[in-house]
């Protein structure tokens, strides 16, 4: 699980789908990628769109993040 913090994480996750053919979404503010091999696949991403990545995380699926992909939101929304 990847998640990438951009100032415009729409603009962001449409370059990497066009770049790499993967499935990036856009959830809370963050481009959110499930791929094998995430912290391998960070640094092409990182190389292919300097400047534009503010952070990062790389990190195993959760439960929530099965229910996210199953779904397509979160099991809790806040208010």
């Amino acid at each position: 699980m990847i998640l990438f913090e951009a100032a415009d994480p729409e603009a962001l996750a449409r370059r990497i789908r066009d770049r790499f053919a993967v499935d990036a979404t856009v959830m809370d503010r963050h481009v959110r990628l499930e791929i094998e091999n995430g912290h391998r696949f960070v640094t092409d991403v990182v190389e292919a769109f300097p400047g534009e990545i503010q952070s990062l995380s790389v990190s195993k699926p959760t439960l929530e993040d099965v229910f996210i992909r199953r779904t397509g939101h979160r099991f809790w929304n806040e208010v």
